[in-house]
This record gives structure tokens, C-alpha cells and sequence, in this order.
């Protein structure tokens, strides 16, 4: 079954409440019906048999003497408008007298209709004997009528739907306030839970609930909630560890090599959109083997750790150090960049690396570097040619150390 066909959970309360004010109202209803129609039959009985009563001794007389009229004056007194009732008086001698209020005499549809159902619920009349000196000269058959009993029925049914439209009227207010205290927060628990599974809104949390079962239900979701949003940021924070050391080298904390030509394939094609020049420096520490083999690799680490730290502070904000290889560092100098500037920041980043380097021993070694620049489009179009060019003139840096000025490989370009 689809999600759109299953009821809410407010609407199953709501008619589960409704069904039970309702069959509760009909179980009262039945109830007061069978009472009433009880008391209705005993009453129309007991009427049925006083009318009896009263007209045997009213009737004796003129069944004496055969008097049908006196028979039906007599009799007439006894019964009551509307009432439906009627009396049939037979004697001995095989006389027969009915006898009805004058204005039940005139049958119509409606009246017929009260008839039948009157003979249908009272079938047998109340029979009175009249006796005269000790002796039946005849009876007083007396047969029930509807009569007012159709305005008390209508009456009851009115009453029944007027208690069923009060129990509607009541049961709203109720199934409100139970709406509010079970669906309302059972449904805030759930569309959290929805938005937590679209949106990944862990922080969200579910209100307190006026139910003690729901409040626990919504306290051991809201705990659930904040244990998945304390392990989301765990694993952000080693994503960003993992991230972060997958670009970066561990050592020195800058960039690796992938991080390096990916960033100089974006500056390639922005400096040749916009017909501008960057450089590209290859960095060498000079006697790394010896201070290894002479201090300790502790020693060597701590050299590169000084170099890095002295590129950082000589580039600027749009500049990217790398560390390439063992102790190789590479500088991607952003666009524009012609070769004076690749110059320019070549000699600072010699300045920067005068000062002689302490470690923790005590001892003072020389920061040495060897350096070697190429430019775009001077050198070369592409990754790989602007690096083998920087790469060649740091080794020609190398071989000619000490040199007081940059030594530049340059290789003649052909334009394709």
C-alpha cells in the first residue's frame, strides 16, 4: 500500500473516538428505545384493559335490551381523540357493535397506515366480560390505536439525532485535544526524521511531548539525533584530515606535487586567456646528504621545515609553495608574472634564506639553496616543459654555486 492511501495517525484516532461516541450513543439509544417502548406497550395495555373494564359496566344495560345506539353512546365517552382506539362490543345473541371516537371515524391514508401498524405491534384486543345476573351476556373487545404513540416515536427519533449531532459536536473538541497530545508530536518526530533523511539535518531535535511514553520516545530520538551529528562531525574532521593530507606533504604542511600542477593547469589557462605571463621556481637545499649523514635526520627535517617556512613568507597570498620531492620545493608565482618578477621574488626568497639555521644542539648550519626559474609563455605552454625548465636551471644554479644571480635555462619555443 502506498504511502498517499494510509490514513494519519490523526484521523485513525479521530475515527477510532467518533466510532466509539458513536456506538456508545447508539448502545444508550438502544437501550432508552427498548425502555421506552416497554413502558409504551405496558401503557397501552393498561389502557387497552381500563377502557375494557369500564365500558362492560357501562354497556350492560343496553346489551340487555339489544340497544345498539345506547351500546355506542355508552362506549363513546370512554375513548379519546386521536387516539385510534376502538371497541367492539359483541353480545350473546350475536349482536355486534364497533364503536369509535367520531373523528377517528373518517379513515384516511395516514389513518389506515396507523391501523395496520398498531394491529401489526398489538395484535390481540384486551377482552372485558359483561355478565348480568351472574350469567355472560357478552363481551367488550377493546384493539389498541397508534394514536399519539407517532408523534412520541418521531419525538425519539428527533432526540436520537439530535444526541448524535451533539456527541459530534463534543467528540471535535475532544479529538482536537488528543490530536494535539499523541499525533502532533509523533508527527513533529516524524517530519524531523523526514528531513533528517532528505536534508541530513542532524541538529534538528524533536519537541517535549504532554505524554510520558511519547516525551521518552522523542528524548531516545533526540539522543540518537546528537550521537549521528557527533560521528557526521567526526568523520568531517577526518575527511578534512584525509583531505588535507592527501594535498598537502606531512612534513612541511605545503602543498604536494598533485595539488601544484593541478593548480598550474588552472593558472595556464587563465594566464593564456588572458595573454599574461606567471613563473614557475625550482628550489634545491644544497647539502642535505651532509647535514643528514652529519646531524641526524632530525636535523635534515628540521632544515626543510625552516625552508618551508621562509617560502611561505616570502610568497604572497596568491603564490603556491610546494614540496616536490626529498628536498625539492617548487613556487607557482600567479599571473601576471613576467620575468622580472619571477626574478624579484627569486632574489627574495635568497634573502630570506640567510640567516643561518640553530638546531636544537646548539649547532648554526647555513640554509643553502640552489634555484631555477622558468616563465610562461617565454619557457614554455605546458606543465610539464615550464617544470623540466625550471628544474634544468636549478641544476644550472647548482654547478655554478656560488652564484650571485639566477642562473635561467632557456629553451628555444616554437609556437605549434
Amino acid at each position: 500500500m502506498s504511502a498517499e492511501r494510509l490514513p494519519t495517525l490523526g484521523r485513525a484516532l479521530a475515527r477510532v473516538q467518533q466510532r466509539t461516541m458513536l456506538l456508545t450513543l447508539l448502545l444508550a439509544l438502544a437501550g432508552s428505545l427498548l425502555s421506552g417502548v416497554l413502558m409504551v406497550d405496558s401503557y397501552v395495555r393498561q389502557n387497552m384493559r381500563l377502557i375494557g373494564q369500564l365500558a362492560g359496566y357501562s354497556v350492560e344495560p343496553a346489551v340487555v335490551f339489544h340497544d345498539q345506539t345506547a351500546i355506542d353512546d355508552a362506549i363513546r365517552p370512554l375513548l379519546t381523540r386521536g387516539d385510534g382506539v376502538r371497541a367492539v362490543v359483541v353480545t350473546a345473541g350475536g349482536l355486534r357493535v364497533e364503536v369509535r371516537h367520531p373523528e377517528d371515524e373518517a379513515h384516511s391514508t395516514i389513518g389506515s397506515l396507523k391501523d395496520r401498524t398498531a394491529a401489526l405491534l398489538w395484535p390481540e384486543p384486551a377482552i372485558t366480560r359483561i355478565d348480568h345476573a351472574g350469567r355472560p351476556i357478552g363481551d367488550v373487545r377493546v384493539y389498541a390505536g397508534l394514536g399519539g404513540l407517532d408523534g412520541y416515536l418521531m419525538l425519539g427519533f428527533a432526540d436520537g439525532v439530535g444526541a448524535l449531532m451533539l456527541a459530534v459536536l463534543l467528540t471535535y473538541p475532544m479529538v482536537r485535544r488528543l490530536h494535539r497530545r499523541i499525533a502532533e508530536p509523533i508527527g513533529a518526530i516524524a517530519a524531523i526524521a523526514h528531513r533528517v533523511q532528505t536534508e541530513r539535518a542532524l541538529h534538528l531535535r524533536a519537541p517535549r511531548a504532554p505524554i510520558a511514553e511519547i516525551d521518552s520516545l522523542g528524548h531516545d530520538f533526540n539522543a540518537l539525533l546528537a550521537e549521528l551529528e557527533g560521528w557526521q562531525a567526526h568523520l568531517a574532521r577526518e575527511n578534512e584530515t584525509l583531505a588535507h593530507r592527501a594535498m598537502h606533504d606531512p612534513l612541511t604542511g605545503l602543498a604536494n606535487r598533485v595539488v601544484l600542477e593541478e593548480r598550474l593547469a588552472s593558472e595556464l589557462k587563465l594566464a593564456a586567456a588572458a595573454e599574461a605571463g606567471l613563473g614557475v621556481l625550482y628550489i634545491d637545499a644544497n647539502r642535505f646528504k651532509e647535514i643528514n649523514d652529519q646531524f641526524g635526520h632530525a636535523a635534515g627535517d628540521r632544515l626543510l621545515i625552516e625552508i618551508a617556512a621562509r617560502l611561505r613568507g616570502a610568497l604572497r597570498q596568491s603564490d603556491l609553495a610546494a614540496r616536490v620531492g626529498g628536498d625539492e620545493f617548487a613556487v607557482l608565482i600567479a599571473p601576471p608574472a613576467g620575468p622580472d618578477e619571477t626574478q624579484a621574488l627569486a632574489a627574495r626568497i635568497r634573502a630570506t634564506m640567510t640567516p643561518p639555521l640553530v638546531l636544537p644542539g646548539g649547532e648554526r648550519i647555513a640554509v643553502s639553496i640552489s634555484l631555477g626559474a622558468a616563465n610562461f609563455p617565454e619557457d614554455g605552454r605546458d606543465i610539464a616543459t615550464l617544470l623540466n625548465a625550471a628544474d634544468r636551471a636549478m641544476y644550472a644554479d647548482k654547478r655554478a654555486a656560488p652564484a650571485p644571480t639566477i642562473a635561467v635555462v632557456r629553451q628555444s619555443y616554437k609556437p605549434s
